[in-house]
């Protein structure tokens, strides 16, 4: 994969999980878990944006 392409995967796969939380929030509104699913969300983004980051970075060197 390519830095070019990379790069792209990281917006798309954060836009997706931007999407995925503001759908979330807007759901679960009435509910007293909608702050835990949002943290719950953004913890897992982190997996694919730090995998995501580091191959970029190997590339790089």
């Amino acid at each position: 994969m390519t830095s070019k392409n990379n790069t792209l995967s990281i917006i798309i796969v954060s836009l997706i999980f931007a999407v995925v939380i503001a759908l979330s929030t807007s759901v679960f509104a009435g509910t007293g878990h909608s702050q835990t699913i949002v943290y719950l969300l953004i913890a897992l983004w982190f997996v694919p944006f730090t995998l995501l980051i580091q191959a970029r970075n190997q590339k790089e060197r």
